[in-house]
């Protein structure tokens, strides 16, 4: 049967959420995608908008695809296959499309892609073209059945809701910093985020020392059927302090008053120190990704001019 590609139309948020927990409830994801977090990924962390595909399949929605320009000369590509369409190829078709744009978009640079340990075959497909795997991504929750105890600062530490047009630049700056610059488009994050119905300032906790912002716990209502800590960053001259442990429980706190009753966020692997410090709070290992890099473009043009994408089967 012939694949085709398109662009999405809004109507298509509810069919694309559907989409996703079809192939969550085989590989073992979060499973609880609305609307909101579809119109969430088609929304963008850069100054660019983000490139999004549909394919269909027999006039039935077969694949999702999204590529985000991240900074610092990457790319960073999602996708889905319905798991009714695994083995017709539009796993195939889903890297091939946002291979093309990649290289449109950037000549030679790396993409980055991550697929769910699970899904064997799409682990195959991007290793049959030539990507490494270069960490893993840990998704840990915690299932909260009382309410959780106040945070316990440490002394001359004050922790308080963000307030919107007045901690923007020092809160976007902390997380700048924290994460050795890795975390790109901060302001058009946050800019992005507060455009979302599920905007609270209340959730989103900043710690001071003084006058001074050093610490950050950036949270998200009803994500993925949880509550959500998109970022939990703290400055490194007050790491190992109990900063970190602090922003959580309180970010624990506030989203159970919110009404949530299990919460979420997302770890590398090779960070040992934040791992244990999400144990501590009772949080476990949900599930794992495989993260993928590979050159693109120029830098391999003996790919035939394919680039990497991250694809869920």
């Amino acid at each position: 049967m012939t694949l085709e590609a398109r662009p999405p139309r809004p109507q298509d948020a509810a069919a694309v959420a559907a989409l996703v927990n079809a192939y969550d409830a085989v590989y073992g994801g979060d499973g609880a995608w609305t609307v909101a977090d579809v119109e969430d990924e088609w929304r963008t962390a850069s100054a660019e908008p983000a490139d999004v595909w549909l394919v269909e399949r027999a006039g039935q929605l077969a694949g999702h695809a999204t590529l985000h320009g991240t900074g610092g000369g990457r790319l960073q590509a999602l996708g889905w296959t319905h798991p009714a369409h695994a083995g017709r190829g539009v796993g195939g078709m889903l890297v091939d499309i946002t291979e093309q744009r990649a290289v449109e978009l950037a000549g030679g640079a790396v993409v980055r892609n991550s697929v769910l340990a699970a899904d064997r075959s799409a682990c195959r497909l991007l290793e049959g073209r030539g990507y490494v795997a270069a960490s893993q991504h840990l998704r840990m929750r915690v299932d909260l059945d009382a309410p959780p105890p106040p945070p316990a600062p440490p002394p001359g530490i004050v922790l308080a809701s963000f307030r919107p047009g007045l901690d923007d630049a020092e809160v976007d700056a902390c997380v700048e910093e924290a994460f050795e610059r890795r975390w790109t488009h901060q302001a058009e994050w946050r800019q992005a985020k507060a455009a979302d119905e599920r905007f609270d300032p209340d959730v989103w906790v900043v710690a001071r020392e003084g006058a001074e912002v050093c610490g950050v716990a950036l949270c998200t209502a009803r994500t993925f059927g949880m509550g959500y800590i998109d970022a939990l960053a703290v400055r490194a001259p007050w790491r190992r302090r109990g900063v970190g442990a602090a922003l959580l429980h309180d970010a624990l706190r506030r989203l159970w008053t919110g009404g949530e009753r299990s919460v979420g966020l997302g770890v590398d692997g090779d960070n040992p120190t934040a791992v244990r410090l999400y144990e501590r709070a009772g949080m476990r290992v949900a599930w794992t990704a495989v993260q993928y890099e590979r050159e693109v473009g120029e830098a391999r043009a003996d790919t035939g001019g394919r680039s990497s994408a991250r694809v869920r089967g």
